[in-house]
């Protein structure tokens, strides 16, 4: 399929998502599941966010559906906030671009995914962003 007619098929789908998005260039560190200690995979660039979870470039192996944890940093330190990869599509040089759903699971979890979200538009917006 062109790329033409892969951004044609792109701009005729049908959006679903339920939380507006907000662009954001962000760091994020990404992890697995490994028992009780986490595996570190590496680093990933945010490029949009929502309540409901991130987009992110990375050039690491990631398949759909894959459980994983992305460490974000917050006025109060570090938060690892659990989620499931929603897709995956690499460009040719391999550089991939991925959909994170956060995945909390628990209140305080909840609370840190609204915290982030609403600390990254209001500093947007007292920037003119």
């Amino acid at each position: 399929m062109s790329d033409q007619a892969k951004g044609a098929k792109q701009a005729n789908k049908k959006e679903r998502r339920q939380q507006e998005r907000h662009e954001v260039v962000e760091f994020g560190m990404l992890w697995r599941p490994n028992g009780e200690v986490p595996h570190r995979i590496g680093p990933a660039v945010i490029t949009n966010v929502s309540l409901g979870g991130v987009q992110f470039k990375a050039r690491h192996d990631l398949q759909k559906d894959e459980k994983l944890f992305i460490e974000l940093a917050t006025e109060e330190g570090p938060v690892m906030l659990p989620g499931d990869v929603r897709y995956a599509t690499k460009d040719e040089s391999g550089a991939g671009t991925f959909g994170f759903r956060f995945q909390p699971e628990s209140r305080s979890e909840r609370q840190a995914v609204a915290r982030w979200v609403l600390s990254l538009t209001e500093r947007d917006f007292v920037n003119g962003a």
